[in-house]
């Protein structure tokens, strides 16, 4: 886990400077979220505290991935996390959002942590050899439920009837009038491609947690997963790769790492 900590923590950090430029942007317009809670946040700190509340979750992001006072940096990510970007954002980018706050949650309670930290290299913790599977397993079930969430919303509001292709076909075609892609225009000229592609996404996302259950399914998974993510961008011009794909470490094998990680740390 010390590893999945310093890689998906750094990335967040990274992609994270650049989301804070783009709603800092979207604040002096007065774009930003208006719902009771959000509304409720702006009342309490004002617009004012939103940088600071920005300046903190990077802070402690990156310390959560250089591994300093990791398991305290952890869970204040989490809590700048929910006041910087859930008043901006929320309802622009509900699950990746909900994603990157519960993983940030699991790890700050996660054993194992400590590999590939600064707090070992400095001797405030020590790594343990064996680390149980309880944290990798549940940061697979929360993507799980992520997608079961948006295959779910699929169903309520337009049956299995969305697997049919013709509404995928609709949206992609009207993407395309600002995407302008030759690819784009020959899957959207073929309905049976739309169909393939529509029941596909449908199986990924309301499959994809029940199969998390069973580990040897994990590398058809991540196959899965990434590949939906992957369409997405082509396709739609929707750029989920960057706070989803950092959760894909967790199907990594990590096996070797941590036996070669202990044995550098206790040796003499």
């Amino acid at each position: 886990m010390g590893f999945f900590r310093a890689a998906y923590c750094g990335t967040i950090f990274y992609f994270g400077i650049e989301r804070g430029e783009r709603y800092g942007r979207y604040i002096l317009n007065g774009i930003y979220n208006t719902e009771q809670y959000a509304y409720f946040h702006w009342q309490v700190f004002g617009l004012d505290s939103w940088v600071l509340f920005k300046w903190a979750f990077l802070g402690s992001i990156l310390m959560a991935s250089l591994g300093i006072f990791a398991r305290l940096s952890l869970f204040l990510s989490t809590v700048f996390y929910v006041l910087f970007y859930y008043p901006v954002s929320a309802t622009l980018h509900p699950y990746d959002n909900n994603l990157v706050c519960f993983i940030l949650l699991i790890l700050s309670f996660s054993p194992g942590i400590e590999a590939f930290s600064c707090d070992f290299f400095l001797r405030r913790s020590k790594p343990e050899p064996f680390v149980p599977a309880w944290p990798q397993r549940l940061i697979v079930f929360s993507l799980g439920v992520v997608y079961l969430a948006a295959g779910t919303s699929k169903l309520l509001n337009t049956g299995f009837s969305w697997a049919e292709g013709s509404i995928l076909q609709a949206y992609m075609m009207e993407r395309n009038l600002l995407l302008r892609s030759a690819a784009i225009e020959f899957v959207t000229s073929k309905l049976w491609l739309c169909r393939i592609l529509s029941f596909s996404t449908m199986c990924i996302e309301l499959g994809f947690l029940p199969l998390s259950f069973y580990r040897r399914s994990w590398p058809l998974l991540a196959v899965m997963g990434m590949s939906m993510h992957v369409g997405i961008y082509f396709f739609f011009g929707l750029n989920f790769l960057r706070f989803f794909c950092p959760v894909y470490l967790i199907f990594f094998n990590y096996e070797w790492a941590k036996q070669q990680w202990y044995k550098l740390a206790t040796s003499k």
